[in-house]
């Protein structure tokens, strides 16, 4: 969901909302033996439905409209499409006016699931699309790392000319050709500046 002027926001305190309404659904979710239909639910509300209809998207979270309006517009759209406890759900983030944080909360959602399930989020970018059979090579050298399932999620970033950046959590593994080149180069300029230095060591020792 698109971030308006009516809802200006810091993400840290969305990311913080998130977390919070995040940790009520699991518990509503779970309660009610609904937790995998509500991850796929969750996701697609958010990427499947919110993403490809802007407008929707914006109707859900206006000022303009009252929360009893906005009611009226969940159950039309989604009564009998989704299971009763998202729907509920998004009714009560209705009532405290808390629709536009859906993408933190779905985000937050989703990590929390994959914690509790001893799943492990790893974010993979190359400098090229990785082939099925790179992919499938990654992703088992990480399970057997890291001793737990997990979710590969890649990106393409083309500056990285070759190798990959792999992130866990706030843990950053740069074994791309661009951080190795930049290495190089700081190595190759800290030699040179000891050697510099080295000179003008042995210059001023013969001159005194």
């Amino acid at each position: 969901m698109s971030e308006t002027s009516h809802h200006p926001r810091f993400d840290l305190a969305s990311e913080r909302v998130g977390t919070i309404y995040a940790k009520a659904l699991y518990g509503a979710a779970d309660a009610a033996g609904s937790l995998d239909v509500v991850v796929e639910e969750l996701a697609s509300l958010v990427h499947d439905v919110l993403d490809k209809h802007p407008l929707l998207a914006n109707a859900v979270v206006s000022p303009r409209i009252t929360h009893d309006e906005r009611l009226q517009i969940l159950d039309k759209a989604f009564a009998g499409r989704m299971s009763p406890t998202l729907l509920t759900f998004l009714k009560v983030l209705s009532g405290h006016n808390r629709l536009y944080c859906l993408r933190e909360i779905q985000r937050a959602f989703h990590l929390l699931v994959g914690e509790k399930r001893g799943r492990v989020d790893v974010k993979v970018t190359s400098a090229q699309p990785l082939s099925e059979q790179s992919f499938a090579s990654v992703s088992a050298r990480l399970r057997e790392t890291l001793g737990k399932d997990v979710e590969v999620l890649t990106s393409v970033n083309p500056a990285l000319i070759g190798g990959l950046i792999v992130r866990i959590g706030d843990t950053v593994i740069d074994g791309s050709v661009a951080h190795q080149l930049e290495n190089i180069r700081h190595q190759t300029l800290s030699a040179a500046a000891q050697q510099a230095k080295d000179a003008l060591e042995r210059f001023t020792t013969s001159e005194t």
